[in-house]
């Protein structure tokens, strides 16, 4: 039997009765910025939400507007909100205006902090003294207070102006003890990773432990910090912070061009986990789960907003994944993607290469379409979906030719999936081709009869089992079919044609793979996909 994990427990009595959710009230706070606009009534009520407009520093001075802020709808996901924040630089006078919106309600102190976030290389080809940032900071009256400061920095510079690799691309990771403003003083201790972070990256920061801060990026843990590289002061925080997201221009230093330009940096989601230190997968299984709800948001006084719980017409599930994202993989490589919201694409694939994806949570029973950005020079290569590491097959599609690598397209299909939590596979039956992203989306049941309609009566024309196979597959034949059966491996070849005999039939001169098992002649071809163990 296998052994459950606190995780898992925690999860099981999360889901198991609304009393539990309500036990929790207090701990997590979450946002999926699907606010209609600046004017929506709960943005500056339910998380407390406050958007900085007019002058303001950092920089000093600084024009901050509130109209830099937006709620705009997902171009990878429409059925997704994401927060904007942009810069915008007048090339000919040089002017510049900046974006931040921070909380200015809810106490955040010690815990885990995480927040999905885009990041832009605009600056780079600009020069532009760009910071786009999510951090945690106190108030301002505590600026300067040494026995009360905190602040915890992920700050991306596309073009670096603070000299680790000037006019270059760094991430600077920071915890402080304190500062002084005029002359400048800083007391901190700081990593930074000099290489791109342009697309959609999850940062995570914790402080649980009275003494350490831990970074992560995505899965990647940056490591800790305790102590200033000065005096050797604490730079753990030591009252409680907002939580904020920027994106300004520092020094108001801008590059040489004439141009008049904007950067953006753009927000998926924002969690803190109160007390407990969660790693990112940790946390991507919280977020996963939310939205598998519906829940859009909930904050530290305990109150939810909860929209799209599913239904025949009201499907409400819908989950995007990148496909660099997964847990495993075996032969694949990664590059950057020139798709809409860049970032990297999962490539260089092929026959019998895989990646997996753990701890995906289904909300209910029921037809799901998913589909697949993809991209081939050729095509004739084939993508199939499981789920149980291969031992539930649920379909596989052709990939077409999209004419080169980096040209994509959206193909799909439906499949029928149990409720629960699962670990998926695509598995390549063929290769040449790419993968930028997948999604899964709950289907309604009139949806999900008209897209299957077609299929439907060749589906249920025979019926193999077990699925994977070892050496006999069993199978139920309807009256009056014949029982002549090719078996046809991922290249399109048939490697046996034999027949069912007392309605079995022997493969165990087959290799491991997946076959397509066919039956009939003609017009009268049926056909089911299995796994040979």
């Amino acid at each position: 039997m296998k052994k459950l994990t606190n995780t898992t427990f925690f999860w099981l009595s999360l889901l198991m009765s609304s009393w539990t959710q309500l036990s929790q009230a207090q701990t997590i706070m979450f946002d999926d910025f699907t606010y209609t606009g600046l004017n929506d009534a709960q943005l500056p009520t339910f998380n407390q939400w406050n958007i900085i407009n007019g002058i303001s520093g950092p920089p000093e001075g600084g024009q901050y507007s509130r109209d830099n802020i937006a709620f705009v709808t997902d171009p990878g996901n429409s059925g997704n909100k994401l927060m904007s924040l942009r810069t915008t630089v007048n090339g000919q006078t040089k002017a510049t205006t900046h974006a931040r919106i921070e909380t200015a309600g809810f106490d955040y102190f010690e815990g885990t902090y995480a927040a999905r976030v885009y990041f832009s290389d605009t600056p780079y080809d600009f020069q532009d003294a760009n910071i786009q940032t999510f951090y945690t900071i106190v108030g301002s009256q505590l600026g300067g207070d040494g026995s009360r400061y905190s602040e915890l920095d992920f700050e991306y510079m596309a073009s670096d102006k603070w000299g680790i690799s000037p006019n270059n691309k760094v991430m600077y990771l920071t915890a402080w003890n304190r500062y002084i403003a005029n002359p400048w003083q800083a007391w901190k201790r700081y990593f930074s990773s000099q290489q791109s972070y342009a697309g959609w990256h999850t940062y995570t920061v914790s402080c649980t432990d009275g003494a350490n801060v831990k970074f992560w990026i995505d899965n990647t843990y940056m490591g800790a910090m305790s102590t200033t590289d000065s005096d050797g002061t604490s730079v753990y925080p030591r009252n409680p912070m907002q939580v904020a997201f920027a994106n300004w221009i520092w020094n108001n230093v801008v590059g040489s061009s004439t141009q008049i330009r904007e950067t953006k940096m753009q927000v998926d989601w924002v969690l803190f986990y109160k007390n407990q230190e969660k790693t990112p997968q940790q946390i991507a299984d919280v977020v996963a789960t939310y939205r598998s709800q519906g829940l859009q948001r909930r904050n530290l006084a305990g109150n939810t907003y909860v929209t799209n719980t599913g239904g025949d017409n009201n499907p409400g599930f819908d989950k995007l994944i990148q496909a660099e994202s997964y847990t495993n993989m075996g032969g694949v490589q990664l590059e950057n993607t020139t798709d809409a919201g860049r970032g990297q694409n999962v490539g260089w694939i092929d026959a019998g290469d895989w990646m997996s994806y753990t701890n995906l949570i289904i909300p209910s029973t029921g037809t799901y379409k998913v589909e697949y950005r993809v991209a081939s020079l050729n095509g004739g290569g084939h993508l199939l979906l499981d789920i149980g590491a291969g031992a539930t097959v649920l379909d596989e599609t052709g990939i077409p030719s999209t004419g080169g690598w980096q040209n994509w397209t959206t193909i799909s299909h439906m499949v029928n999936l149990p409720a629960g939590t699962h670990n998926f596979g695509i598995y390549a039956s063929s290769g040449g081709w790419n993968i930028n992203w997948w999604r899964i989306s709950r289907q309604s049941s009139t949806s999900a009869r008209m897209a299957t309609s077609a299929t439907e009566t060749n589906a249920e024309a025979f019926i193999l089992y077990p699925n994977p196979v070892g050496d006999e597959l069993k199978i139920n034949l309807p009256p009056g079919n014949s029982d002549e059966v090719k078996i046809i491996n991922n290249t399109g070849q048939v490697v046996l044609k034999t027949r069912a005999i007392a309605n079995t039939i022997d493969i165990s001169v087959l290799k491991p793979g997946v076959y397509q098992v066919q039956i009939g002649t003609g017009d009268n071809v049926t056909s089911h996909r299995i796994v040979k163990k």
